[in-house]
């Protein structure tokens, strides 16, 4: 135990106790006829069953003083003999090593509570020694205490990797504490010794060819946290010591010995390449598209599949085997009828065999096959939690922005389309005449309505584009070419305006 300082104490006041707590001891007194006062008592208690080294703990003292009385009480080594019989004598056989909490504290007369703060600066046995003088006194009265050190819940060493000759590796100190400590660690040849040293300053210096990982130390608090390092080594068998010091210089609290093994860098293997190639794509509205396709004879293993189209994308997998792959994907959300579609088959990559990737593209048709007449663009549904886009030949209901048009078809050919109907807007209906053309990639892109009724005859234009890249609408043209609508006409540069 070294030497102990002294320390500012705060006190403070609880109030009137029925009797006296803890370890209280009473000294009798002779009574005489007249006595009717309660003896005076004094008596001392640890706030907590296990101090720690440099984290505060509370000491009280309680009892009840039948006069204006004075506190004394100090803490020392628990030595061979017990608390002296006054104050003065205890620390005149003690000068060094005892640290005072009370010198004169104040207690009026009537029962009393004073808690004091108290620091431990080491481990071990202490004693807590407490005298009481004035109004016939009490004491000396004690309480023994025992001292721990930083607690380290967690300390362990890993790799981050497989340690490889000549390959860099990352070594992992994971740690947790309960007040600021510092970690401490050397790595070395476990052959020079097979076991670590009681404190770095010793393995060193038997070892003063061992590499100090932390100079001065790495502080560390809290936690669990890992601190990685970064190290190189030649093939070999080695040994990392590490040790948790503090809170005071040279002082351990916890060490581990961590042997590990740096095997032999392996002689290097070139994969042969995967040769993908994607033989075949069939792709349909409303069904799953089907991929067929080629590899190197030797590879087997998990392939990824992907589909992009009209901006959205969707993915499936397959499995290689015999040199085939046959897999099945989705068809993405907003791909639809004439579509273009690009798939992909993708194979990540083993030790045997490169990473590898095919590409291919086709034709989105409907039903299986395909149209010889233009679709044209009807309307929105919900399908379900999604929307989906209506393409129809010869659709007896067509939205055009907010207006509904039910139609009757008068002529449907390759190039154009013509029908009469009725418009319903918000309020009221009116006949009109519908015309569209433009046809391209098998989807109508032009649509005129024009009103057959009322006040003159007009004619408004529409192409179709989409809303983002989400579902597709009928816009006026002047409307859909200008970057404010938000929308892009389909496909560019679609109905001219």
């Amino acid at each position: 135990m070294g030497a102990r300082g002294w320390m500012v104490v705060t006190l403070a006041w609880v109030g009137l106790l029925a009797g006296a707590a803890g370890t209280a001891s009473a000294t009798a007194r002779t009574a005489g006829p007249r006595a009717h006062r309660p003896l005076p008592t004094l008596g001392v208690s640890v706030g907590t069953a296990t101090p720690e080294q440099s984290v505060p703990t509370t000491i009280t003292f309680t009892g009840t003083a039948t006069a204006a009385s004075t506190l004394r009480a100090i803490v020392r080594p628990a030595g061979a003999a017990g608390c002296a019989a006054s104050f003065g004598a205890d620390r005149d056989a003690n000068p060094t090593e005892s640290v005072v909490l009370a010198d004169g504290v104040t207690e009026a007369a009537g029962g009393y509570s004073t808690t004091l703060s108290w620091t431990p600066d080491a481990t071990g046995a202490d004693i807590v020694c407490a005298w009481l003088s004035g109004g016939g006194g009490d004491g000396p009265v004690s309480a023994p205490v025992t001292v721990r050190g930083p607690q380290v819940p967690v300390l362990t060493v890993g790799f981050s990797s497989t340690p490889t000759a000549s390959t860099t590796f990352d070594i992992d100190y994971t740690v947790q504490t309960d007040q600021p400590l510092r970690l401490l660690s050397t790595i070395r040849p476990a052959g020079t010794s097979p076991a670590c040293g009681a404190t770095q300053a010793a393995d060193t210096g038997a070892n003063p060819d061992a590499y100090v990982v932390f100079s001065g130390g790495a502080p560390v608090s809290g936690g669990p946290e890992t601190t990685s390092v970064s190290v190189k080594y030649p093939a070999g068998v080695y040994l990392i010591c590490t040790w948790i010091t503090g809170p005071q210089p040279r002082e351990g609290d916890a060490a581990l010995a961590t042997p590990f093994t740096v095997g032999a860098k392996p002689i290097p293997h070139r994969a042969l390449p995967a040769h993908l190639r994607i033989t075949r794509v069939g792709a349909r509205v409303g069904s799953r598209i089907t991929v067929r396709g080629t590899s190197t004879d030797g590879l087997s293993g998990r392939l990824t599949l992907t589909a992009s189209c009209a901006g959205s994308r969707s993915r499936g997998a397959t499995s290689a085997a015999g040199g085939r792959f046959t897999g099945h994907l989705p068809l993405p959300r907003l791909c639809i009828a004439h579509d273009r579609i690009n798939v992909a088959a993708f194979w990540a990559g083993s030790p045997d065999y490169r990473r590898g990737e095919t590409i291919d593209k086709a034709i989105v048709d409907s039903a299986g096959r395909r149209t010889s007449k233009p679709l044209l663009f009807s309307r929105i549904v919900r399908v379900g939690r999604r929307y989906r886009d209506v393409f129809r030949v010869r659709p007896q209901e067509i939205t055009v922005g907010p207006v509904k048009l039910e139609v009757r078809w008068k002529r449907w050919t390759a190039r154009e389309a013509v029908a009469t109907g009725i418009a319903h807007p918000v309020h009221g209906h009116y006949p009109v005449s519908v015309r569209v053309f433009h046809p391209i990639r098998g989807r109508f892109a032009c649509l005129t309505v024009a009103r057959t009724a009322g006040a003159g005859r007009r004619v408004r234009r529409y192409g179709l584009g989409r809303l983002g890249n989400s579902t597709f609408a009928w816009l006026h043209v002047r409307w859909l070419h200008r970057r404010a609508s938000g929308a892009t006409p389909w496909p560019r540069p679609g109905c001219s305006a």
